[in-house]
């Protein structure tokens, strides 16, 4: 099993898939440590002298001091992991920014990075699963047709554009919003060339 194990981890490591690697080093500590454990625990057989007994588990520490090395060798990389620099807060930070679908989804794997995470850094984690966006404010009808008579008055003024061009995205006219982001790249580029 720890031979099979290295093979995913392996292309872990070539996709560059953080979690991955993560959850396949955890997998392959525990596993190896196990292994460790249960050589080291296998009964001294019935009938043996001091000396035989001794040579007994001198050949079960050789067996199984291989395995003990592993895991303190992937312990090593682990720690490596979970000691990056700002890990939760980026862990975070995409979860805060991310489109309630893509949301769903990462929450499964907040879940599995805090199940598998360091006992210091496991409520971190699960604490990102709290966040709850906003509900979007949709403008006051009254307030954008107020903006479309400023921009009327003002139909050179870039900053009233942007207004308009921010509360009609929020209304979801996708024809205003082509619209006025076409006009304000126009008048930008008259700006520009010195023409405003």
């Amino acid at each position: 099993m720890l031979e099979r194990l290295q093979k995913p981890l392996k292309k872990a490591v070539s996709q560059g898939d953080w979690l991955a690697q993560v959850l396949m080093l955890d997998l392959l500590s525990k596993e190896a440590f196990r292994f460790y454990t249960e050589i080291m625990s296998l009964p001294v057989p019935a009938g043996l002298s001091e000396e035989e007994q001794n040579q007994y588990m001198g050949l079960l520490t050789q067996q199984a001091t291989p395995y003990q090395i592993q895991a303190e060798e992937v312990n090593k990389k682990l720690e490596q992991f979970w000691s990056g620099p700002n890990l939760v807060e980026r862990w975070q930070t995409f979860y805060e920014a991310s489109t309630p679908s893509v949301r769903e989804k990462l929450s499964e794997e907040i879940k599995i990075v805090s199940a598998v995470a360091p006992e210091a850094l496991k409520g971190s984690f699960l604490n990102i699963l709290e966040y709850k966006q906003a509900p979007e404010v949709r403008p006051d009808r009254k307030e954008v047709e107020s903006l479309r008579l400023m921009v009327k008055k003002e139909p050179l003024n870039i900053d009233l554009l942007r207004k308009l061009l921010d509360l009609e995205r929020k209304f979801g006219q996708t024809t205003m919003v082509s619209y006025l982001e076409g006009r304000i790249q126009q008048l930008e580029k008259m700006s520009k060339e010195g023409l405003l």
